[in-house]
This record gives structure tokens, sequence and C-alpha cells, in this order.
């Protein structure tokens, strides 16, 4: 069992140097941090959205509240007519970014999921690799600075 324990050490020692399996770890990890930068830019533009989406849901909020104001500021001879068009605008208005909010949340939802697994990957990459922590930082902008 001894002989056979050192040739599983051996062996495991053997394709830990192999050039070619760390070339290709090497590469999956270059593809794992692209996958990374480009979920984090796309985490960015749904926060974006979001936050568009929440002003447009209280600037309807705030006109809803404020029906008289608008009312005056349109100067419409029939005021229940006016009132009637305004309330119906406004309330599409705020259905529509009601509807934009929660289709945007559910993406980032989705997103955080993935950025999740992704960097779960990547450090199971860096493990692999032996990168020490001191060298992530120069490595992830030379894979980034690359395309």
């Amino acid at each position: 069992t001894a002989e056979v324990r050192a040739l599983r050490a051996e062996f495991q020692r053997q394709q830990a140097s192999d050039p070619v399996k760390f070339n290709i770890t090497a590469s999956k990890y270059q593809l794992v941090l692209l996958d990374l930068q480009r979920l984090k830019n796309e985490e960015k533009e749904v926060m974006d959205r979001i936050a568009i989406a929440r002003a447009r849901e209280l600037d309807a909020q705030n006109r809803l509240a404020n029906i008289q104001v608008e009312l005056v500021a349109l100067a419409d001879i029939n005021r229940s007519d006016a009132e009637a068009r305004l309330r119906r605008a406004f309330t599409l208005q705020l259905t529509a970014a009601r509807e934009e909010l929660n289709s945007q949340q559910a993406r980032l939802y989705s997103i955080r999921e993935k950025l999740e697994r992704t960097e779960a990957v990547a450090e199971a990459l860096r493990k692999k690799l032996k990168i020490h922590p001191s060298q992530i930082d120069e490595i992830e902008r030379e894979v980034i600075a690359a395309p």
C-alpha cells in the first residue's frame, strides 16, 4: 500500500506540473474573468435602469397626488374630463414604471446569481492555478486590458 500511495502521489505531481493542463486551466480562468467583467457591467446597467424606473414611479405617484396642480397648469375648460385624462395617463405611467421595475429587479436577481456562481468558479480556478491573492489584481488587469 505504501508503494501504491507513492505512485499515486507521483502521478498527481506529474499531472500538476503538466504545462498543457496548466495552460488550459489558465485559459479557462481568463474566460471566467472576462465573464465576470461582463456580468458586473450588466449588473451596473440594470441598476441604472432600476433607478430610472423608480424615478418614473415616484414622478407618477407625485403627479397623481397633486393632480389639482396639474389641472391648473393644463387650463382645460372641462375639468372633470381633463382630470380623468390626466389620471388615466399618470396611472398608465405608474403601471408601466412598476412593471419595468419588477422586470429589472428579476433580471438583477438572475445576474447576481450568475455572478456568485462565476466567482465560485474563478476562486476554484485560482486555487487550481495556485495564484497568490496578491497576484489577482495584476492578472485581472492583464485579462481585461487584453481584448
